[in-house]
């Protein structure tokens, strides 16, 4: 049996510009897994068990955050989440957070000395990432959840990112276009309560945003960055397919995705830039 070993990312500096809390809670979580050739001692059950729990809970947290992460999955080239964007809302965030508490609690429960010496090292990884993450939940960094490098202002790279293959990864595309506006509203929700909070950014860290915002209210939708896999197919279509799928992508785009940052693009400098610190 080989074992799943989580090893924490490298991150950027806190400002520096540093990471959103989506990326911050994605690589917290689990980023990397290496598939580790070493197996389990035979002979040895107690043993056996203490390793086969910790591999259990590996790979339900993986899973997790698959499911709780779907853009990164489809990034892996896992489509069962295809058509989704994460649900980054505040019941969402909360829930996250009391698993995240539940499985360091489970963490506790096994018994270090009785795992492999290679399984020993992945406890205590995971375990410090999950010590980490519980100790910063009281800070609420889920209320950054975009900086001046990242965010949902420029979430059509993922365009870029997913390879195309069938028919149905283009009509899943269309679904996330069509589900668009939920997602930015759990994300100016996040915003808005940040602002509450006084959890924010420094102006002069954000006020790059208003700009990128504006890359995204094209009059014209197949000039939008959503629209490029549709400007080329990757897979053999009918003319009746192709025809059906633009039309579908530039409603989309049109009707969902333009709107909401215009939306977006309102409330952050009217409302979000301001509030935010006037110092680094």
């Amino acid at each position: 049996m080989g074992n799943r070993q989580f090893m924490p990312a490298k991150t950027d500096d806190a400002f520096g510009m540093g990471q959103s809390a989506a990326s911050r809670d994605l690589y917290r979580t689990v980023i990397v897994t290496v598939l580790l050739g070493t197996s389990l001692i035979p002979g040895i059950q107690v043993r056996a068990d203490e390793n086969d729990r910790l591999q259990q809970l590996f790979d339900a947290e993986w899973e997790r955050t698959l499911a709780e992460n779907p853009t990164f999955a489809s990034d892996l080239g896992d489509r069962r989440y295809n058509n989704l964007w994460p649900d980054v809302s505040l019941p969402a965030k909360e829930r996250a957070a009391e698993k995240t508490r539940e499985i360091l609690n489970a963490l506790n429960a096994i018994q270090p000395g009785l795992l492999s010496e290679q399984n020993r090292l992945n406890y205590r990884l995971f375990r410090q990432q999950y010590e980490t993450d519980v100790a910063e939940q009281p800070f609420h960094l889920h209320l950054l959840p975009l900086n001046q490098r990242e965010g949902i202002q420029d979430e059509s790279r993922l365009a870029d990112l997913l390879k195309f293959d069938s028919i149905r990864d283009y009509e899943d595309w269309i679904d996330r276009l069509n589900s668009f506006p939920t997602y930015m509203g759990q994300t100016m929700a996040l915003l808005k309560q940040g602002m509450r909070e006084r959890m924010v950014h420094p102006r002069i860290v954000m006020q790059r945003v208003p700009a990128q915002i504006r890359k995204q209210l094209v009059d014209d939708p197949t000039e939008s960055f959503y629209y490029k896999p549709f400007v080329r197919f990757t897979v053999e279509l009918t003319a009746e397919q192709q025809g059906r799928l633009r039309t579908a992508a530039q409603r989309a785009i049109r009707d969902r995705i333009i709107p909401s940052y215009r939306v977006f693009l309102k409330f952050f400098e009217d409302e979000y830039l301001p509030a935010c610190f006037e110092e680094v």
